[in-house]
């Protein structure tokens, strides 16, 4: 998104940890910004004292601990309805970039699956359901994560009919204008469509809410009937560097003023306002649960507190 946003504003870069990319330039403390999009914890702390206009923070997940939002910045934004339903206070939900120049539908794919990937790090118990399914369907399938990792993702994706993955992986296989069934070592949540993409992308396709384990069998009878299917223009549209960044920017002109204000006092208050545990305290409290909050005063910090999504009634698919 860095390269969206330089086309039309001068983008300066501040790291928590040394070693910056030298492509980078990097933040001036002596100069005034008009806006701070924010991605860890520590980066809002770094930046209390900052001569910035508008603070934005993004959390991306539930952990690690640097995804926390942490009080201070002007506007929160969550990348999915999950990681919304995790922070203690009002979030705007804005979806993960995707480079879709690089991301794009390179090769035409086949009416019927003939080959897949599935991209993962994890894998876990997923690994052989998806193997054996794809022997059964007939399917010549490629790995592609820890070991058998490699630099060009979209080749692989580009030479499948098929795409397994969640998360970032899904995104760039729809991207592809691939088929995507979302599985992987959290379970499966079935083949991505145009109707249930919205609730797909409610837990980043990742079974966190709603996944089950299909045996192979199943598995295969899902890969031989789903039918070419792209979504790439979906992805284009709400998850481009460039959407992103307009999201952003038109999130940023939309700020109240007492949001802003109270955002202010805090980051000119004692440093503690700034600490991981406010947000743990502050949804303990939002929902009663005084028991936590007596936690949270005397013991190590944790995660933020919520009941999260509610299970969907989605039909599976396939």
């Amino acid at each position: 998104m860095h390269d969206a946003l330089a086309a039309n504003h001068k983008v300066h870069v501040h790291s928590h940890r040394p070693g910056l990319p030298k492509h980078f330039t990097p933040f001036d403390p002596s100069l005034v910004y008009d806006l701070a999009l924010i991605n860890h914890g520590a980066c809002l702390v770094d930046l209390r004292g900052a001569r910035i206009d508008t603070r934005i923070f993004t959390s991306h997940g539930i952990i690690p601990a640097e995804e926390w939002p942490r009080l201070g910045a002007d506007a929160y934004v969550a990348v999915s309805e999950l990681v919304a339903s995790h922070m203690p206070w009002r979030s705007t939900i804005i979806r993960n970039p995707i480079d879709t120049q690089r991301f794009d539908d390179h090769a035409p794919v086949h009416d019927v699956v003939r080959r897949a990937v599935f991209l993962s790090n994890r894998q876990g118990r997923a690994r052989p359901i998806i193997e054996e399914a794809c022997r059964l369907a007939g399917v010549e399938l490629t790995i592609i994560g820890r070991e058998t990792a490699v630099s060009d993702p979209e080749t692989a994706i580009n030479q499948a009919d098929l795409v397994f993955g969640i998360g970032r992986s899904a995104l760039e296989g729809l991207a592809c204008g691939r088929r995507v069934i979302a599985f992987d070592h959290l379970g499966c949540k079935g083949l991505v469509t145009r109707p249930n993409i919205d609730w797909m992308r409610r837990d980043s396709f990742a079974g966190y809410v709603d996944s089950w384990w299909p045996d192979p069998e199943e598995l295969a009878r899902m890969i031989r009937t789903a039918e070419p299917l792209s979504l790439r223009d979906l992805i284009v549209r709400d998850h481009s560097p460039e959407a992103v960044a307009d999201a952003f920017l038109q999130l940023a002109d939309q700020i109240p003023r007492m949001r802003r204000l109270r955002a202010r006092a805090v980051r000119r208050g004692p440093r503690v306002l700034s600490s991981s545990r406010i947000p743990a305290l502050l949804a303990d409290l939002r929902h009663g649960r005084l028991d936590r909050v007596l936690h949270e005063v005397t013991g190590p910090p944790r995660a933020p507190y919520s009941p999260g999504l509610e299970p969907s009634p989605q039909p599976r698919s396939g």
